[in-house]
């Protein structure tokens, strides 16, 4: 990602400008896998944008906060967590030391590569529960391949359902 935007000036630059779109009035935009936070801080500097970034990768969150110290006015909640289906541990590994974002969830005999390490996971309801409001104007999940396993972790009937969300 940083060697995109470097040699060619931006990384998903549609996507970026989509939500950037999306997000120009405001409101809680949610980055499931944000990495060092691209989008959370692109969008975090649109006036009344609530970001809460989520990754369970802790380099990619200590890339994050360093970002955020350079934007103090940047409004966004971090969480260190795996999200699943279920609360549990879980195993990662990141296979390319100098790329955080192929940080991978690791299962069965694959968990004893090199360098692995656990994650307290959570539910996507659990945490959004404690630091979002209902009201999610935007929700973007990357998280390598994960993303079903997240999803079943959400009570659609619940606070957070489509009808809150979607707007």
């Amino acid at each position: 990602i940083g060697r995109a935007i470097t040699f060619g000036g931006g990384y998903e630059p549609k996507s970026l400008a989509r939500a950037a779109l999306i997000m120009n009035r405001g409101g809680t935009f949610v980055d499931v896998g944000c990495n060092f936070g691209l989008y959370a801080v692109t969008l975090g500097c649109l006036p009344n944008v609530h970001c809460v970034a989520i990754d369970a990768s802790y380099n990619a969150l200590a890339r994050l906060h360093n970002n955020l110290m350079l934007n103090p006015t940047i409004s966004v909640k971090t969480v260190s967590c795996a999200l699943s289906r279920q609360a549990d541990l879980h195993c990662f590994d990141t296979p390319v030391r100098a790329n955080s974002g192929t940080t991978r969830l690791l299962e069965g005999e694959t968990m004893h590569h090199n360098h692995p390490f656990w994650v307290a996971g959570s539910t996507l309801q659990q945490v959004l529960q404690r630091v979002a409001k209902p009201c999610i104007k935007l929700l973007k999940i990357d998280v390598e391949g994960h993303e079903m396993p997240v999803f079943e972790g959400f009570d659609w009937h619940g606070d957070f359902r489509p009808e809150n969300i979607i707007r």
